[in-house]
Protein backbone atom coordinates (compact mmCIF):
# COMPACT_ATOMS: atom_id res chain seq x y z
CA UNK A 1 0.00 0.00 0.00
CA UNK A 2 1.40 3.35 -1.03
CA UNK A 3 0.66 6.36 1.13
CA UNK A 4 0.71 9.79 -0.40
CA UNK A 5 1.07 13.07 1.38
CA UNK A 6 -0.20 16.54 0.61
CA UNK A 7 -0.06 19.82 2.42
CA UNK A 8 -3.04 20.61 4.62
CA UNK A 9 -3.87 23.62 2.47
CA UNK A 10 -4.01 21.37 -0.63
CA UNK A 11 -6.48 19.05 1.09
CA UNK A 12 -8.66 21.43 3.12
CA UNK A 13 -9.97 24.85 2.18
CA UNK A 14 -10.01 25.87 5.87
CA UNK A 15 -7.60 23.65 7.79
CA UNK A 16 -7.90 25.74 10.99
CA UNK A 17 -11.69 25.38 10.94
CA UNK A 18 -11.42 21.67 10.18
CA UNK A 19 -9.05 21.15 13.11
CA UNK A 20 -11.37 23.13 15.38
CA UNK A 21 -14.40 21.05 14.36
CA UNK A 22 -12.46 17.81 14.75
CA UNK A 23 -11.29 18.86 18.20
CA UNK A 24 -14.87 19.62 19.25
CA UNK A 25 -16.08 16.26 17.94
CA UNK A 26 -13.27 14.03 19.24
CA UNK A 27 -14.76 11.60 21.72
CA UNK A 28 -12.12 8.99 22.55
CA UNK A 29 -8.71 9.50 24.11
CA UNK A 30 -7.07 8.41 20.85
CA UNK A 31 -9.10 10.88 18.79
CA UNK A 32 -8.33 13.71 21.21
CA UNK A 33 -4.61 12.91 21.13
CA UNK A 34 -4.62 12.56 17.34
CA UNK A 35 -6.30 15.92 16.80
CA UNK A 36 -4.14 17.59 19.46
CA UNK A 37 -1.01 16.34 17.69
CA UNK A 38 -2.24 17.73 14.37
CA UNK A 39 -3.05 21.07 16.01
CA UNK A 40 0.46 21.21 17.50
CA UNK A 41 1.97 20.39 14.10
CA UNK A 42 -0.25 23.01 12.45
CA UNK A 43 0.87 25.60 15.01
CA UNK A 44 4.48 24.78 14.11
CA UNK A 45 4.18 24.28 10.34
CA UNK A 46 1.09 26.28 9.38
CA UNK A 47 -0.39 25.69 5.94
CA UNK A 48 2.63 23.59 4.94
CA UNK A 49 1.63 20.83 7.39
CA UNK A 50 1.80 17.49 5.58
CA UNK A 51 -0.98 14.93 6.02
CA UNK A 52 -1.09 11.35 4.77
CA UNK A 53 -4.22 10.18 2.99
CA UNK A 54 -5.24 8.27 6.11
CA UNK A 55 -4.68 11.26 8.42
CA UNK A 56 -6.79 13.44 6.14
CA UNK A 57 -9.53 10.80 6.05
CA UNK A 58 -9.65 10.54 9.85
CA UNK A 59 -9.61 14.31 10.21
CA UNK A 60 -12.50 14.68 7.74
CA UNK A 61 -14.53 12.09 9.59
CA UNK A 62 -14.00 13.73 12.99
CA UNK A 63 -14.72 17.22 11.64
CA UNK A 64 -18.04 16.16 10.09
CA UNK A 65 -19.44 14.11 12.95
CA UNK A 66 -21.36 15.69 15.75
CA UNK A 67 -21.88 14.35 19.22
Amino acid sequence: MRTTQATASDVFADIAGTLEAAEANASTDWEMEFVASLIARYDADGESLFLSDRQAEILRKRARETR
